[in-house]
């Protein structure tokens, strides 16, 4: 399963977007190449004067007759998005933001019971309601190696049906990830990475519905603070403790996501245009700038307390245990593998699962430390960050061997 580029600083975007949105053509000319950066910049810090001019100068030195680059036509896309989407940033409250490891994203998702099960791997989710009729998973389709979102109805048996591919509109060649079915049961949010005018970049969330017959409506971008010209994915409304999350790869670093906590709107409330700041709200450059005054997250700081203390004292062969076989098969209860030597495999995953966790905890604890003045612990944080790379890369590999194990029965 080829991994997708959720990665990087904020500050270091610019130099990956080439890959996120094309290749850079042979004959591209060094002019064109400065534009293009220049762009990316812009796009960036959302200024759209600077992007504007970049556009007008890209196409001012065009060839009469020529074929527009898929550079400049990318760049030509982020100026209507960011035009459109900074007019109609949403007032929301984030109440808590975690930076965690990419591998292990969604065990941080502290999801009531009547929110869903989040499952599978970091590649290919799966979101099945609490009603356990039902199941949307991410596969890789054979014929074109994109991601596509399926869906599959469970029998009261257990059984599943096969499944099918969701018509999900915008681009078709673009992947398509990160499901969750709300609460009414036709309210769906997934990711997509099209390369469009109401993209701005990497994977954007959209949000769709479906009718009686089962057919989903044209999906809508769903617009600022939630995305950005990064990756931002895995959008879920609880409403169990009336929180909502998403998880995106702005504002953190190499091999880590930011996950924000926020109050959801019952009805969409957005900024005036013209208030002071309105960039970074819509970028979340402080989370804490979306709260008022005087406001108290306790209250709902607690609500995630309860849901993380309640699945403590839960049995975690099923509460934590989740490990996708692919095309929307989980496994939730390591009694399930049944291949040739599986206690053995999942020994060696359980272990080193168990030491990437031990060391994301401790270099927590340690950048806490240093935030608050210890600077003694700042060599031993290098030390660990360099381990982590290791030990993060030996959990994919004994995870991939457990599955691999597993599907040769």
């Amino acid at each position: 399963m080829k991994r997708k580029n959720i990665t990087i600083l904020a500050i270091a975007m610019v130099a990956v977007f080439g890959s996120v949105y094309a290749a850079k053509p042979k004959a591209r000319t060094a002019n064109a190449d400065r534009l293009y950066e220049e762009g990316l910049e812009a796009v960036m810090l959302y200024d759209i004067e600077k992007l504007d001019d970049v556009i007008e100068r890209w196409e001012g030195i065009l060839k009469k007759g020529a074929q527009t680059p898929q550079e400049l036509r990318t760049l030509q896309n982020r100026s209507v998005a960011i035009n459109n989407m900074l007019g109609r940033v949403e007032n929301i409250k984030v109440v808590e933001w975690l930076k965690v490891d990419t591998a292990l994203f969604f065990e941080k998702y502290r999801l009531s019971a009547d929110a869903g099960n989040l499952g599978g791997t970091f590649e290919e989710t799966t979101f099945t309601p609490s009603s356990g009729t039902e199941i949307f998973y991410t596969v890789e389709d054979d014929s074109t190696g994109n991601l596509v979102i399926r869906h599959a109805d469970i029998l009261d048996d257990g059984t599943r049906q096969e499944g099918r591919t969701l018509d999900l509109g915008t681009e078709k060649e673009s992947d398509k990830a990160y499901p969750f079915m709300a609460a009414d049961g036709t309210t769906l949010y997934f990711a997509d990475n099209a390369d469009t005018q109401s993209s701005l970049g990497g994977y954007d969330i959209y949000m769709t519905r479906r009718d009686e017959s089962g057919k989903y409506l044209e999906p809508t971008n769903i617009g600022m603070p939630y995305n950005s010209p990064g990756n931002d994915f895995m959008f879920v409304i609880d409403e169990g403790t009336g929180l909502g999350w998403w998880a995106t790869d702005r504002n953190a670093a190499d091999g880590e996501v930011s996950i924000y906590v926020f109050i959801p709107n019952e009805n969409r409330i957005n900024y005036d245009a013209d208030v002071e700041g309105i960039k970074e709200l819509a970028f979340l450059t402080s989370p804490e700038a979306t709260l008022p005054d005087g406001f108290n997250a306790a209250e709902y700081l607690q609500r995630l307390d309860n849901i993380e203390n309640s699945n403590k004292t839960a049995d975690k062969s099923t509460s934590r245990f989740s490990i996708s076989l692919g095309n929307g098969v989980i496994y939730t209860s390591p009694s399930q593998f049944h291949g040739s030597d599986a206690r053995a495999y999942l020994e060696n995953y359980q272990k080193a699962q168990k030491k990437l966790e031990e060391a994301l905890n401790s270099v927590e604890s340690m950048r806490s430390a240093y935030a608050s003045g210890d600077l003694s612990v700042r060599a031993k944080i290098v030390e660990i960050e360099k381990n982590i790379d290791k030990l993060r890369s030996e959990f994919i590999a004994k995870r991939n061997a457990l599955i691999a194990n597993e599907l040769k029965r």
